[in-house]
């Protein structure tokens, strides 16, 4: 009995010394790699966001006045006409 509470010992404390370094190794490459795959995902996405504005021709402050309400074409931006109680643009 007194061997194996021994070798149970000798287990746990190889656990111990091994997990905390081990876990701490795995943590550094996951953050390595996770932190550049984030970053570039995000250049990714705003870029797709920045060029589709731009295929569509209009720009997120057109966009947005295009969701702007109005009664009479006066409550609209210049180039835009109040249409249904939205301001929509007069180009095509």
């Amino acid at each position: 009995m007194e061997g194996s509470v021994l070798d149970l010992f000798r287990v746990l404390s190889l656990v111990v010394a091994w997990a905390i370094p081990g876990t701490l190794a795995m943590l550094v490459v996951v953050f390595a790699v996770a932190a550049p795959a984030f970053i570039a995902a995000g250049v990714i996405l705003r870029l797709h966001q920045v060029l589709g504005v731009r295929r569509q021709g209009t720009s997120p402050g057109e966009r947005r006045s295009l969701e702007l309400a109005c009664s009479v074409d006066g409550d609209c931006p210049p180039g835009f006409m109040c249409i249904d109680g939205v301001c929509v643009s007069m180009r095509t």
